[in-house]
């Protein structure tokens, strides 16, 4: 589309407010990447002295809703672990509701890599511990017996170094969890009609 390649940052909120009022998501999605990259000087958020009167203008000339929404997409760029860290993550969401729905599906994801790990990380013990039965019949008394060396067969540390992994993902997914809750709370106060 002409109008989508021709989007600058001197035309990014005339086209994206025609955009949305044609709704149009194509060139919505292509005018709203440059517009967060202008909201901070727009907002006054940036060291950046370039907010040109003329921009400005066309800002407050933008219905509230939709300066609204703007920036609660930008909040949420920013705060999403997707986003985190960058003023624009360039990762694009048709609806709230999509984002929502892949976001719990990566922790679906997720969750079942963590199941995964912790069985096969009892398999390898489980199977050690029999190795070890065998090994401690057939060696007689030459071979270490005792409790620690028997632990030192089973959880050597390659069970250990698993055994770090799966906690940290352990705590990677409750952080996530924790934030899906929240991002939940955050699109349902911005309402069911809320777009990105």
């Amino acid at each position: 589309m002409i109008i989508e390649s021709s989007i600058d940052a001197s035309n990014c909120l005339s086209i994206f407010s025609l955009a949305d009022e044609l709704d149009i998501s194509s060139l919505y999605e292509a005018s709203v990447n440059h517009v967060m990259k202008r909201l901070d000087s727009l907002l006054g958020d940036s060291d950046n002295n370039d907010s040109e009167d003329e921009m400005v203008a066309i800002w407050k000339s933008l219905p509230a809703e939709l300066r609204n929404r703007l920036e609660t997409i930008r909040n949420i760029m920013r705060s999403s672990i997707i986003g985190k860290g960058s003023k624009v993550s360039g990762v694009f969401f048709t609806s709230g509701s999509e984002f929502l729905g892949i976001f719990e599906e990566s922790i679906r994801d997720q969750r079942e890599r963590l199941s995964e790990a912790k069985e096969r990380r009892e398999e390898v013990i489980r199977e050690r511990g029999e190795e070890w039965e065998i090994m401690r019949q057939r060696r007689g008394r030459w071979f270490d017996n005792s409790a620690e060396g028997k632990h030192e067969f089973v959880h050597g540390a390659d069970v250990k170094y698993a055994l770090e992994k799966i906690e940290q993902q352990q705590k990677r997914l409750e952080t996530l969890e924790t934030f899906y809750e929240e991002q939940k709370v955050l699109f349902r106060n911005a309402g069911g009609t809320f777009t990105l």
